[in-house]
This record gives C-alpha cells, sequence and structure tokens, in this order.
C-alpha cells in the first residue's frame, strides 16, 4: 500500500518487500515523452542548423531517446531539471540504501547516467 502522505517510507516499504534491486546506473535512462531508452549521442551526427534549433549548448554530452529521438543533455544551473532529478534521485536512492542497512556510497552522476549497482 502506497500512503500518498508518506510517500518516502512507502518508497522504502516498497523497495524492501519485494526485494527490488536499485541500480545507481540505471537512473534517468528512460524518456518522459514515451518511455524508450536514453542513449548516448554522437554530436557529430547533428547539424549546426540542429544544434541551434534545439538551443543545444555547444561541447556537452547528448543523449537521445532510442523511442522517439528526444534529445537530453545535463544543464549544470541549480534549477534545472536534470540537476533537481539528480538531487531527488540521489537522495532517495541513500534513503533506500540506509533502510537496506548498507551504505553502497554510489551516487548517481552524469558519468554513469546512461548505461553496477547496489
Amino acid at each position: 500500500f502506497i500512503d500518498p502522505q508518506k510517500l518516502e517510507p512507502s518508497l522504502i516499504a516498497l523497495f524492501r518487500r519485494l526485494d527490488i534491486p536499485l541500480n545507481p546506473d540505471r537512473f534517468l535512462t528512460v524518456c518522459v515523452k514515451c518511455n524508450g531508452r536514453i542513449v548516448d549521442q554522437n554530436s557529430d551526427s547533428l547539424t549546426d542548423e540542429q544544434i541551434a534549433d534545439e538551443g543545444i549548448p555547444k561541447d556537452v554530452p547528448l543523449y537521445v531517446c532510442s523511442g522517439c529521438g528526444q534529445l537530453f543533455w545535463f544543464s549544470g544551473r541549480a534549477n534545472s531539471s536534470a540537476v533537481r532529478s539528480k538531487q531527488l534521485a540521489d537522495r532517495l536512492h541513500a534513503l533506500i540504501n540506509q533502510a537496506k542497512g548498507g551504505s553502497c556510497g554510489h551516487t548517481y552522476s552524469k558519468a554513469n547516467a546512461v548505461g553496477g549497482g547496489c
């Protein structure tokens, strides 16, 4: 039972009850538009016009949804969705791992965004 008033304890209970493996390498690897898999994108395959049209900053790693082709990249701005998502993923990972009685020390990072687990 998921109690909407107690989401974090409910999440911990769910992971414990179902013994769900928690793999930080899988965090943020599903497209928000179509649920496709997000994979590395070679920026050399994009034209300057495509980059300009999408508003993609230069010299950043790009990712693409294998389902719908949506492009993704990380922004370092504190209020960006990528940074907020990373912070939430790290916090929930730590809570669940601590409740399972361990501390793997593994935190989510841009380097392992697309792809060990705890």
